[in-house]
């Protein structure tokens, strides 16, 4: 039996808004998988000129994350959150849908605070190109979104998520826009981006739970202005043009990091976050790629490897 959450909107909202609303719906009513909120009921009322949205109620509250620019998180804790996003997105993804906002606020505990479900579907998006590339041989009919006809590709070369966590691809400029001056003090790094703007695909959410992996880790995010550039312009530029860097120590457990190294001899965790926070989203590793390479049901303790593997493990050397 679910407990209800009531989310409500207004009729008379600005157009963009109620659009909103009917993907959230549509991707609610499309989702059935224990690693998203489900949804329970629409009452739409007349008397209040509103939509009432009845969804489970996950009372464990949204994932706090960090305390001070310190995580709060264990690894092992790190590892159970993003296993259950994992397993959201490639969900999401072999149906054609792409989140677009992954981040620690769009996850939320369960009571008893053992799993963790993917929340906020408003500016999530549905093609049948990406049903496409994920079933090839999917009969048409068997889509459930197929019809809905407010789900635009051309949306998808709008600015929409959250500044921190935005991709590459989401806010690509051309080259010739100046950039802030990057730090000498990390490895050389591999911030080629694209000529042309690449399309904005499922590699998206890829990068938005690489950036939440990375605050899981170390208690702030991976790209930051300083106070004196602290715009979402120069936010944008560090993202496109700068590497990042790694604390000495990792969790709440402070597991040492050895640092930014080059293969073989980088800490796996940190070579995970490499292959996902690539520029060019042609070379980041997608979710498939993610689950199979990290072994998922193995169950095994983190504190030997990150998923039971030698590729994607945290280990505590």
């Amino acid at each position: 039996m679910f407990k209800k959450s009531y989310v409500a909107a207004r009729k008379n909202d600005p157009p963009s808004s109620e659009q909103s609303v009917q993907k959230e719906i549509s991707i609610l009513r499309a989702c059935r998988h224990a690693s998203h909120v489900q949804l329970l009921e629409v009452i739409d009322d007349p008397s209040q000129d509103s939509v009432f949205i009845a969804m489970e109620y996950l009372c464990g509250g949204q994932i706090q994350w960090e305390c001070q620019g310190k995580p709060t998180l264990t690894i092992e804790q790190s590892r159970r959150i993003v296993r259950d996003v994992v397993l959201g997105l490639e969900y999401l993804h072999y149906h054609g849908i792409i989140h677009r906002d992954i981040k620690p606020a769009n996850l939320v505990w369960s009571g008893d605070r053992s799993y963790v479900k993917i929340i906020d579907y408003g500016i999530s998006h549905y093609s049948s190109n990406f049903v496409q590339v994920s079933r090839p041989h999917t009969r048409p009919q068997l889509d459930p979104l197929r019809n809905c006809t407010f789900f635009k590709d051309q949306e998808l070369l709008k600015m929409r998520g959250t500044g921190f966590f935005y991709a590459p691809e989401v806010i690509w400029l051309p080259k010739d826009t100046p950039s802030p001056s990057t730090s000498s003090d990390t490895i050389e790094p591999s911030c080629e981006t694209p000529a042309t703007r690449p399309p904005v695909t499922k590699s998206v959410d890829v990068w938005c739970l690489a950036v939440t992996l990375y605050c899981f880790l170390f208690g702030h995010f991976p790209f930051h202005p300083t106070k004196k550039r602290h715009n979402q312009y120069a936010l944008n530029k560090l993202i496109l043009d700068n590497d990042w860097e790694v604390d000495e120590t990792m969790g709440a457990d402070a597991v040492l990091t050895g640092g930014r190294r080059h293969p073989p001899h980088t800490p796996s965790v940190i070579g995970l976050l490499d292959q996902m926070l690539q520029k060019d989203p042609s070379k980041r590793i997608s979710i498939v790629e993610l689950k199979v390479g990290s072994n998922y049901n193995s169950g095994s303790s983190v504190s030997i490897h990150f998923w039971n593997s030698d590729t994607l493990g945290f280990c505590k050397e």
